[in-house]
């Protein structure tokens, strides 16, 4: 997972910016995450996670079968910074929270059941042990 945060106040240039930014750690992570561990290619994701302005973007990084790198935005919504009656605010705010534990959980668990990259010939002992000389 990777987050980018910036000010209430930002410009433009700076929201897309910050969206390469974070795009460029995701790809980032997907190679080294891919590349020590045996991962199932069309499950497994990168979370990213864009703070911009009053805005809260989350978006996945994903590789599918065909080997093509996927980048999405899962959802998008405001943040409530000040108090408000109204509660559809507070419950968009819940469900984005809830949708990124759950794509954490997954993502987790797939890390931890996958297999290591490693070979089973350089588990063996690389000593070559020889009979002692003749005197």
């Amino acid at each position: 997972m990777y987050a980018e945060c910036s000010r209430i106040i930002c410009t433009k240039q700076k929201e897309e910016d910050d969206d390469i930014k974070l795009w460029c750690e995701c790809n980032d992570g997907l190679y080294w995450a891919q590349k020590s561990r045996r991962l199932k290619k069309e499950q497994f994701g990168i979370i990213g996670i864009q703070v911009v302005g009053c805005r809260l973007n989350l978006n996945i990084l994903i590789r599918d079968a065909l080997e093509i790198y996927r980048y999405y935005k899962i959802h998008e919504m405001d943040i409530p910074i000040q108090y408000s009656n109204d509660p559809s605010i507070l419950a968009d705010f819940i469900y984005t929270l809830l949708l990124f534990r759950n794509t954490l959980i997954v993502n987790m668990s797939l890390l931890r059941n996958a297999h290591d990259r490693r070979s089973n010939r350089n588990l063996d002992s690389s000593t070559v042990t020889s009979p002692p000389p003749n005197s």
